[in-house]
């Protein structure tokens, strides 16, 4: 079985393109925008707004060619730890007024 991924919101055609399928994600969490998860009894991850383009490159075996596919959409996580500190994992999100909302409503350090 192949192993894909561990957290998830969704399988992209980047990861049909490579192989993946749904039957080969392995312990996967799948959750929207401001939708969150347990990944344990101490740690919670919610996924909130990012802006960024999401795009992935590669060479197309069967063409050759260089390609780019959608990579899905711009997601940033809050991590609660069990400790109550709030992590915000914004990865490369661009400058936007969402941001306040974000750190104002999460409460993030």
């Amino acid at each position: 079985m192949r192993q894909c991924r561990i957290l998830t919101n969704q399988i992209t055609a980047f990861d049909q393109d490579v192989g993946c399928r749904e039957s080969d994600v392995f312990a996967a969490h799948r959750f929207n925008k401001t939708g969150n998860v347990k990944l344990s009894l101490r740690i919670k991850v919610t996924a909130v707004k990012a802006e960024h383009s999401s795009l992935i490159g590669f060479n197309n075996p069967a063409t050759g060619k260089n390609e780019s596919n959608f990579a899905g959409e711009a997601m940033g996580d809050i991590i609660e730890l069990e400790n109550g500190l709030k992590i915000w994992r914004m990865g490369d999100t661009g400058l936007s007024d969402d941001m306040k909302f974000i750190s104002d409503r999460y409460k993030t350090q």
